[in-house]
C-alpha cells in the first residue's frame, strides 16, 4: 500500500516505522512496482522506481533478501483482446485466477500492453 502515500518523504518515513517492528529474524514484506523512472499515473497513486527503493530500503536499515513477480495480467483485468477477455471473464473469478496462476508458473512473458499493477514484486526485506 506504501504507492498510495504520494510524498516520498512521508512514504520512506512509513517504511522506516515499519521497519522498526521487525522482530529479531523476521522480515518485511512488501510490494512495489519497481518500473525504471518513478511514475505517477493518478492524484493518489505513485509507482516509484527501482533506484528509489533501493535508496530508500538502504536508507532505513534494511536489506532486499528476495525479490519475485506476483501476477501475470490478473490485477489488469485479463488479456487485452476483448474477445478474449470477454470468453475468459465468462469463465468466472476462480478461472481467471488459476489461469492468472498457470501462465505465472508457466513463466510466460508479460505481453507489452499490461499494466503496471500486474508487474508488482514481492519485496522480503530484513534488517541490515
Amino acid at each position: 500500500m506504501l504507492h498510495l502515500i504520494l510524498d516520498d518523504e512521508a512514504m520512506t518515513g512509513a517504511l522506516a516505522n515499519l521497519s522498526r517492528k521487525i522482530a529479531p529474524g523476521g522480515a518485511l514484506l512488501v510490494t512495489a512496482a519497481l518500473p525504471e523512472r518513478t511514475e505517477q499515473r493518478s492524484d493518489y497513486l505513485r509507482y516509484r522506481s527501482r533506484s528509489f527503493w533501493e535508496r530508500a530500503i538502504a536508507a532505513v536499515g534494511l536489506r532486499l533478501v528476495s525479490e519475485r513477480p506476483i501476477y501475470y495480467w490478473l490485477p489488469s483485468g485479463g488479456p487485452s483482446n476483448k474477445y478474449l477477455r470477454y470468453a475468459l471473464t465468462g469463465l468466472g473469478t476462480g478461472a481467471l485466477y488459476g489461469i492468472d496462476r498457470a501462465a505465472f508458473a508457466l513463466g510466460l512473458p508479460q505481453p507489452p500492453s499490461i499494466g503496471i499493477d500486474s508487474r508488482m514484486h514481492l519485496l522480503t526485506l530484513q534488517r541490515a
